[in-house]
């Protein structure tokens, strides 16, 4: 479990042992294979019903975020009255990430598409001489034009799609939700995804794996509007490692 599943659930512990009954979410994380029925075993040989939540929350934190996620979903089903925990473990959430929130704009602040190197002076020639020239320091305010070799301008073309500031349609976001995994996190954490926002899309596809990406992806699309191009999508898949052959057809566009 990541960490800040893991924080939240340390934080919201002492109202969870107080109010919890963990029968009221076991069928759950059964059904959404989280626990095995051995797990509930080992849960239901507690004598206490606080032993029995000390044990169902030590159990959750040693599985991935979908334990978490199936947990949240079960609290907020208001037929298990736990309502309030939900309400909790979300606040408590947007706190983490609120918090976390500096960190990961100082991280984007770093981060630029293409650096910028700096202007160089140039020695004013005959062949530049109409260029403006520093007086004081006798150079041209002209950089001096690089001698880029064919290959490396093919080689750029390779690896920049054709449709850089195109912004992707539905369909070809909907194409790369087929062709990604479970790390899809890491790629809206890059594209400026909230870790709300992603949270809430895995809840309202709670076992449509496509689902879930498609819908971040879109959610990104209608926030960032203009700046949602196929660049800086291409850009934060490269980011993430992901393997050229699954978004070919975005460098293609």
């Amino acid at each position: 479990m990541s960490s800040r599943y893991a924080d939240v659930l340390d934080q919201c512990r002492v109202a969870l042992v107080k109010d919890l009954n963990p029968d009221d979410v076991m069928d759950y994380l059964i059904a959404d294979r989280v626990l095995v029925p051995d797990d509930k075993e080992r849960v239901d040989a507690r004598s206490t019903r606080r032993e029995k939540v000390r044990e169902l929350l030590d159990l959750l934190a040693r599985r991935g975020d979908r334990a978490f996620i199936t947990f949240m979903a079960a609290l907020k089903d208001l037929d298990s009255g736990h309502n309030h925990l939900y309400e909790l473990l979300q606040r408590k959430l947007e706190d983490w990430e609120h918090q976390a929130e500096p960190m990961r704009l100082e991280q984007q602040q770093q981060t630029t598409l293409y650096p910028v190197e700096p202007r160089q002076p140039v020695k004013c020639t005959e062949q530049n001489h109409g260029d403006f020239t520093d007086s004081k320091q006798g150079f041209c305010s002209k950089p001096q034009q690089s001698q880029v070799p064919s290959h490396d301008l093919a080689e750029w073309g390779r690896n920049h799609p054709k449709s850089p500031n195109m912004i992707p349609s539905e369909k070809l976001l909907s194409q790369l939700a087929g062709n990604l995994g479970q790390d899809w996190e890491q790629l809206g954490s890059l594209l400026g995804l909230k870790d709300s926002d992603m949270y809430r899309c895995k809840v309202e596809n709670q076992f449509n794996l496509w689902g879930q990406i498609n819908s971040a992806l879109l959610k990104w699309k209608n926030r960032e509007y203009k700046d949602a191009t196929i660049l800086r999508l291409v850009t934060a898949l490269k980011q993430c490692n992901v393997g050229r052959e699954k978004y070919e057809f975005l460098m293609n566009a």
